[in-house]
């Protein structure tokens, strides 16, 4: 780059600027953006889709330990099978809960959360 300023006297003074580095820099900014923005979206696609595959397996076993410590087809011989059970159903309940707030963490980053404020 070049700037050029005619003096008093006629004569012309020129300042020549290597504006090189800045150029590196400025594509270097622009690559790191576009690299950040795709990691991003594949965290984003990473999460949507282990979600879906933690939750399918997960909503057999909240739902046959729901049946279970509902006794639905007839009552447990042995209270302890009624008890663990119980406890399969609310540590299933808690792991979906664990998912759906790394979900929602991911849709906030990605400005997609609304908040619903009814409850």
């Amino acid at each position: 780059m070049a700037d050029e300023t005619r003096l008093p006297d006629g004569s012309i003074f020129t300042i020549i600027s290597d504006i090189t580095e800045y150029r590196q820099a400025e594509e270097e900014r622009r690559l790191a953006l576009i690299k950040a923005e795709q990691a991003n979206q594949a965290k984003s696609d990473f999460l949507a889709h282990m979600s879906h595959e933690l939750r399918t397996p997960l909503n057999s076993i909240i739902g046959y330990s729901q049946m279970l410590t509902g006794e639905i087809f007839g009552k447990i011989g042995n209270d302890k099978y009624l008890e663990y059970a119980n406890d399969i159903h609310n540590s299933g309940h808690h792991l979906l809960h664990l998912i759906n707030d790394v979900l929602d963490i991911s849709k906030i980053e990605a400005g997609e959360f609304t908040l619903d404020e009814s409850l």
